[in-house]
């Protein structure tokens, strides 16, 4: 198989492999077949590359499609990768890789007099200075027989010169690096701004511009992937149980997904309580939000004409519209009538840090199980709430997926821990847990992405 080489983004260290595992699965890959067990891999935090074989250059650029924390994917064509930690790689050892894996087809990209190329330098764990990046490319551009024009914008073919230096423990670098790679660009890019991969996303679905959003919004970076590690292909059927302002499903509706949203606030769902347009700069968002309740309702433009919800959000992006219920997960009448349902749960349940968990009945009162008929109510009803614990929040929520899930679906969620202190995962006998991916928010606290599978 063809080598190629991921390039991750410098953030998020702990999602990198199990989002990659998903992108395997989604593309029909075996991921231990290929590169075997997760815990067997070079350790994300030291380096931002890992080198793969894929069966073909459309599943390399797969991977830049749907991976958030992949900046891009390159062929390898030369690379320098010394067993002895001890030895420097030199440009002129990857001079002559490049020439050993001079093939026919390689030749036929660079001996066309029609293809245009520029050649990109960049180093990991230090800075070069232009001069600096000018030398390099000089040693390695007389091994390469170019007969097209060099084009800094737009060219047909973009290459890049990786220098990896070591780091230690105090992230002071080393001046020699110990990888020299050299690289044919395939999907994503250096850069990767407007390149077409799945990071492009992340910066349309900002939520500062985003038409309705609240205090527990889910961030454009983490929902995406979220979305990823419940293999959300198109025609799933994927419910939010604590749809909120409908962050989680922007991405699940973008992939192609068939979104269904309950919560039990409907100020949330209509947009009279909670949330203000993601386009008002914060200060104004800040004095709109304290007075909405007693205000007229808001629209992405700032005016008090129309006002936005939920739904707003996936009318911004041209997104086919959820299906969104009033329910209480802690009893909802999900968990009868779709019984292995759905494709995906994912949610990022209330966990009372930023915003307490409530449900249905009188607080301190037992609930009466009722004979589920209707009630005709004289005047309009309005359903009391009480607190809804953390502890009983997981419990309902893994009850719900092990129920409504089909078997091999996935319940993703985010679980909340204090930094230094032992933590129990909540489990269930008809869940497995896949991975788990640590979050740190602050000094104090973090989040676990905790991805879960349906069993028979």
């Amino acid at each position: 198989m063809p080598s190629f080489l991921i390039l991750f983004v410098h953030r998020h260290f702990a999602f990198r492999y199990p989002e990659l595992h998903a992108i395997y699965t989604l593309y029909g890959l075996n991921f231990d077949t290929l590169l075997g067990d997760i815990d067997s891999l070079p350790d994300p935090n030291l380096s931002p590359v890992l080198r793969v074989h894929l069966p073909t250059i459309e599943a390399a650029k797969f991977l830049s499609e749907r991976g958030i924390s992949i900046k891009g994917v390159y062929q390898v064509w030369g690379a320098v990768e010394p067993i002895d930690p001890t030895e420097s790689p030199t440009y002129d050892q990857l001079a002559a890789s490049i020439r050993s894996s001079l093939s026919s087809d390689k030749l036929a990209i660079l001996e066309n007099p029609a293809t245009s190329w520029r050649m990109n330098v960049e180093s990991f764990g230090k800075k070069l200075s232009m001069e600096e990046q000018e030398r390099i490319r000089g040693e390695l551009r007389d091994s390469l027989p170019f007969k097209g024009p060099v084009q800094m914008k737009d060219s047909t073919e973009t290459f890049l010169i990786l220098e990896e230096v070591d780091i230690n423990v105090k992230n002071a670098t080393l001046e020699k690096p110990k990888r020299l790679y050299f690289l044919r660009q395939i999907a994503g890019s250096e850069r990767n701004r407007g390149r077409g991969g799945a990071r492009d996303l992340i910066d349309i679905h900002t939520l500062k511009r985003r038409a309705y959003i609240g205090p527990t919004s889910m961030e454009s970076e983490i929902a995406l992937l979220m979305c990823n590690m419940a293999l959300v292909r198109p025609n799933d059927i994927v419910i939010d149980p604590f749809i909120g302002t409908g962050s989680v499903l922007i991405p699940c509706a973008k992939y192609g997904a068939m979104c269904v949203g309950s919560d039990i606030d409907f100020r949330v769902l209509l947009g009279t309580g909670v949330g203000v347009s993601g386009s008002i700069p914060p200060k104004e968002r800040t004095r709109r939000q304290r007075k909405l309740n007693e205000s007229k309702p808001i629209n992405a433009n700032g005016s008090d004409q129309k006002r936005v919800n939920v739904v707003s959000n996936f009318k911004q992006y041209g997104l086919p519209l959820p299906e969104i219920i009033r329910a209480d997960n802690s009893h909802s009448p999900i968990w009868e009538r779709c019984i292995g349902f759905f494709d995906a749960v994912i949610c990022d349940p209330p966990y009372g840090i930023r915003a307490g968990a409530r449900k249905t009945g009188r607080q301190g009162a037992k609930r009466s199980q009722g004979n589920g008929s209707h009630i005709d109510h004289k005047d309009p009803y309005i359903i009391p709430t009480q607190p809804y614990g953390p502890e009983d929040v997981m419990k309902d929520l893994l009850e719900f997926a092990a129920r409504t899930l089909r078997v091999g679906g996935r319940l993703v969620y985010l679980f909340p821990t204090t930094v230094g202190t032992s933590y129990i995962i909540p489990t269930h006998p008809k869940l497995r847990l896949l991975f788990m991916s640590e979050q740190q928010i602050t000094s104090k606290y973090a989040r676990q992405l905790l991805t879960m599978e349906k069993l028979e």
